[in-house]
């Protein structure tokens, strides 16, 4: 059920390209604008940053999680019209696709 992220490019629709470093999503925090961590239930985005595990803060410079796109190594782009991350849809590179409802 473990999706490795190190398959996956996050870009922003402004052009910067941002590579997960770690293995798992699970070592990666999403820390808040006020500090608190969360394991995401299926929330917005729109107010959270995403840090390494390094601590490389990565905030969104969109408002919303629509203007990402998410690129897999073999270059297939998705883009999720949804403003919820429960309505994304993860097509890892072996083309198995992946409705999060809760990551």
């Amino acid at each position: 059920m473990a999706l490795q992220f190190t398959q996956w490019h996050f870009t922003l629709v402004n052009g910067i390209s941002i590579h997960s470093m770690a293995l798992h999503f699970s070592q990666w925090h999403f820390t808040s604008v006020n500090g608190a961590l969360f394991h995401p239930m299926a929330l917005y985005f729109t107010q959270w940053h995403l840090t390494s595990v390094n601590g490389t803060s990565i905030h969104s410079m969109a408002l919303h999680f629509s203007q990402w796109h998410f690129n897999s190594l073999n270059g297939t782009s998705v883009q999720s019209m949804a403003l919820h991350f429960g309505q994304w849809r993860f097509i890892p590179p072996n083309g198995t696709s992946i409705q999060s409802m809760a990551l």
